[in-house]
């Protein structure tokens, strides 16, 4: 993806925000316009929208931008609603296909952290616990709903026969079902792998917290009373700072057009603020593109650990796709103290 074209992804998530009168706070418009993007430029396979409401109405906003989005550009056409249980999710449904099937591959090196003993330890999926086992076995099912192919939906309880109907109506089109929101509920019913396990894997973290239903007060237990390691990646992008309306996105991309024509003029180095001001020695703010953390006493060193280093690789090769959209890539790593954690 080049710039122009995030230029483009930003302009579209902006005004269908503003046509479907979803009133966002700043932070969560800006955290919504990060996630879309890492969406569309394939940093991430599947980001959790815990920001902008509560359901059903975060539902009913969510599904009425991805619709909009899937008019407006081809961009956004990979793009699909999730829901399991009171958690909703926006996915590449394309790049999810992949990621899934990694997870299942001996190439995968996925680590875990036991909560259900104390003090927690770290396990490989080698270990075959019986939550390992658990979330092996919803990995599969994911694999047999998101395919290379696309949404198989004969695997998806309950909707099978929904979507069904909906394809036959006279009504149905292609944007239409593209825009089906993909209720995962019922077919995980049956599992016993907790919520933050499987956030912990569709969000891409690459230490998973692990423990079964029958063990949720004592993963409360140990993980409030341990210090953790917060670790983030952040980012550099040149329209990290833009106002959040579709006027002053375009005035900024008619001024960065001037001031590059002069610049050409005068042969000056200039760099830009994401304000569309020029300047010689203000950069743009770091921003997060994702975050996640591990027990302190598990990650000692810190981005030096061997997954840690493991997972930077991965991100490192998904920026080269996009370089110029997601620059100054770093992982920060910070203590945080004990407190209490809700599960």
């Amino acid at each position: 993806m080049e710039n122009s074209e995030a230029e483009q992804v930003l302009i579209a998530v902006i005004s269908a925000i503003s046509q479907i009168k979803w009133r966002l706070k700043p932070s969560s418009k800006r955290r919504l316009e990060i996630d879309v993007l890492a969406l569309c430029s394939r940093m991430r396979p599947v980001v959790m929208v815990d920001y902008g409401g509560k359901m059903p109405e975060l539902q009913d906003h969510l599904f009425s931008l991805i619709e909009l989005l899937h008019k407006e550009s081809t961009f956004f056409e990979q793009l699909r609603v999730m829901v399991i249980e009171d958690m909703i999710y926006v996915a590449n449904i394309s790049e999810f296909a992949e990621y899934v099937t990694w997870s299942l591959s001996s190439d995968a090196k996925q680590f875990f952290v036991d909560l259900e003993h104390d003090p927690p330890k770290m396990v490989l999926a080698d270990d075959q616990t019986s939550a390992v086992k658990g979330l092996v076995s919803v990995c599969h099912l994911f694999s047999s709903v998101f395919t290379r192919d696309g949404v198989n939906y004969n695997a998806i309880q309950g909707q099978s026969e929904d979507h069904l109907k909906h394809s036959e109506s006279s009504s149905h089109d292609k944007i239409s079902e593209l825009s089906e929101v993909l209720d995962l509920s019922s077919c995980l019913q049956d599992y016993q792998i907790t919520i933050p396990t499987l956030n912990g894997w569709l969000l891409g973290y690459p230490v998973i917290y692990l423990f079964g239903k029958d063990h949720i007060a004592d993963a409360i237990y140990n993980l409030s009373t341990k210090p953790l390691h917060l670790y983030r990646v952040l980012f550099r992008r040149i329209a990290s700072e833009i106002q959040c309306n579709l006027p002053s996105l375009i005035k900024h991309l008619f001024f960065w057009m001037c001031i590059s024509q002069m610049n050409a003029k005068n042969k000056q180095n200039i760099t830009f603020t994401t304000t569309g001001n020029p300047s010689h020695a203000n950069p743009s703010p770091l921003e997060e593109l994702m975050s996640f953390s591990v027990p302190y006493d598990l990650s000692i060193n810190g981005r030096n650990e061997p997954w840690a280093e493991t997972f930077w690789l991965q991100i490192q090769a998904k920026q080269e796709r996009c370089k110029q959209v997601w620059r100054s890539l770093q992982m920060e790593v910070a203590e945080c103290y004990p407190q209490a954690i809700a599960l």
